[in-house]
This record gives C-alpha cells, structure tokens and sequence, in this order.
C-alpha cells in the first residue's frame, strides 16, 4: 500500500511554509483554533481529487505549492494559482514529468503514483473515500438506502450484475418493440393480401394468351408461304400473257411452240386453282392480323396486371420470401 511519508504545505491557508511528517501507521494532527489542521486535510484533498477552492491561496500570495513524498519513491508537487495549473511527478532517479492544462479531473498518471482514484458509482456519479473532512459524518453514516446500496455493491462488485439486468431490459425492451413493428406490417400486408387480384386465375389467362400466341406465331408462318405462292403466281400470270400472244401466229408456228403451250396451259390452270387460294389466304391473313393485334394487347394487359400483383406480394422482412 503506498503511503504519505511527508507533506509540505507552501502558502495555503494558514500555513506559509510546513512539512508535516507522516508515521507508517497512525498519525494523530492537534494544535490550537486556526492552527492549520483543516487546512492540512483540505491540501490533502486537494492534492488527491483536485478539490480546490480560491481561498486556499493565502493572504498576499498568488499561488500553493503542495508537495507530497510517497512511500514508493515518488514525489508529486501540485502547483495552482493565478495562470498556473501544474502537477510535477518525480520518480526515484529524479526525473520530472509535468502536466497542465487539465479540467477538474486529474491526469491518470497521478493517480496512478498515487494509489488513489475516485470511486465510480454511476456514470456520472463518484465519491471520494479516502479523505473526509471534519465537518463531514462517518462514511455513508449521511447516504441514503439507496445509495449504501449503490456504493456497497459498487465496493462489492455487484455492479456488474446491475450493468447486465439494464442492458437485458434495454434489449427486451427494444425486442418487444421490433415484435409490436413486425404485428402491425404483418396486419397490415394481411389487409393487402386480401384486396389482391386472383394470382391463380391471372396465371391461367397469361398461360391461354401464350398458346393463342403460339398459334398465331403458326399462322403467320402459313402467311408467309402464301406470300410465296402470291409471287410464284405472279411469275405465272408473266408466262400467260407471252401465252396470249401466240394467238396471232400462224399454225405452223403455234406447232413450233406445242411444247410452251402445253406448259402454259397447264400453268394456267394451276393459275387459277393458286388465285383462288390466295384470295382464302389473303382473307385469313387479315383475319390474323387483327386476332394477333387483339391477343398481344390483351397479352400486354394481362402481364401488366401480373407484375403489379406481384409487386404487391408481402415480403417477409426476416427470411425475404414471399408470405
């Protein structure tokens, strides 16, 4: 355990200039009104939880100096006054460190040398246990309930369990409310679901339009073979008309040409049966056009309708499926 072994006072309160030196084990301070006992508690304060108040600064002067021998080798020598705010820390082979600038808590580093940290009851809760001042009661004789709790289960480390009982009722808290959240968009994709279209009876009218879309894709390719035959026949009505004109030759030339006139008129014939075809043809291809006209529109329709069914289609927020 490390200890005070000395104590010099420099200019606070009533003490100009005093070293106080400490025993191992009990010391006992004693002395008239006025005579500098409190003060050597408030130094002692002050030196260990940065306690300070300006009247600690004696009359006439303009900063203390408080330094502190320790029983690990160390010394400490607090300096405060008018543009100052310094802790000097010596070790056993006498180098210095300074620190400055601080707030009202002190560097970790003195309280390290020290031995001494306030002791944290909350998270913006500490006490100072080590050094009481004479006006103050017993420890905790003063606190209430509550607080003897607080502190001798903080002393007691109990408070971890505390730590742990806050975080798992913050987290049944938060998962009750996740819980409420999932009910209520599950009520309400419920509620959706139901103002849904038949996905089942779209499925079936999408699955007719394709097959009448296969079978116009069928006839368009007989389409396309009468276009052929309507060019084919075209070639034919050419040979037909250099036909018409052998009418006026003679009947030794009509002999010389027997063998065209018989294939013309054979293709003449075959000309006639092919017009009549292509004149069906032509009819049913009209008719095609305006049934594929009629089926992709109602193709469009349909699959319009199956994609805002489907974007209406619940999804779970923890698997991401469809409900």
């Amino acid at each position: 355990m490390i200890s005070i072994k000395s104590l010099r006072l420099q200019n606070f309160q009533a003490h100009k200039d005093t070293t106080i030196a400490f025993d191992d084990y009990f010391n006992c301070i004693i002395g008239s009104t006025r005579s500098g006992k409190s003060s050597t508690v408030r130094a002692l304060n002050f030196l260990i939880y940065n306690v300070w108040h300006d009247a600690y600064v004696r009359h006439g002067c303009t900063r203390v100096v408080i330094t502190a021998t320790l029983s690990n080798g160390y010394t400490i020598t607090r300096i405060k006054g008018d543009k100052i705010n310094q802790v000097d820390i010596k070790d056993a082979s006498g180098k210095v460190k300074a620190y400055d600038s601080f707030g009202t808590n002190l560097p970790k580093e003195v309280c390290d040398v020290l031995g001494i940290h306030p002791l944290q009851i909350d998270e913006d809760e500490f006490i100072t246990s080590n050094v009481v001042d004479q006006d103050e009661p017993m420890f905790l004789l003063k606190e209430s309930g509550p607080a003897k709790t607080k502190i001798l289960s903080r002393l007691a480390g109990l408070h971890w369990i505390d730590f742990a009982l806050k975080d798992l009722n913050k987290d049944r808290r938060r998962l009750s409310g996740e819980t409420d959240n999932l009910k209520t968009s599950n009520f309400e994709l419920n509620q959706k679901l139901h103002k849904l279209p038949d996905l089942a009876g779209a499925k079936v009218q999408v699955a007719q339009v394709r097959a009448r879309y296969t079978r116009l894709c069928e006839l368009q390719a007989y389409y396309n073979t009468g276009l052929a035959l309507k060019a084919s026949i075209a070639s034919w009505k050419g040979q037909y008309a250099e036909f018409k004109k052998l009418k006026d030759l003679n009947f030794v030339d009509l002999i010389k040409h027997a063998t065209i006139a018989q294939d013309l008129y054979q293709s003449y014939h075959k000309l006639q049966d092919l017009s009549y075809r292509l004149e069906g043809i032509d009819t049913s291809a009209r008719n095609l056009a305006s049934a594929r006209a009629a089926i992709q529109k109602d193709q469009k329709e349909l699959e319009h309708q199956l994609e805002e069914a489907k974007m209406e289609v619940p999804i779970c927020p923890t698997c991401k499926r469809e409900l």
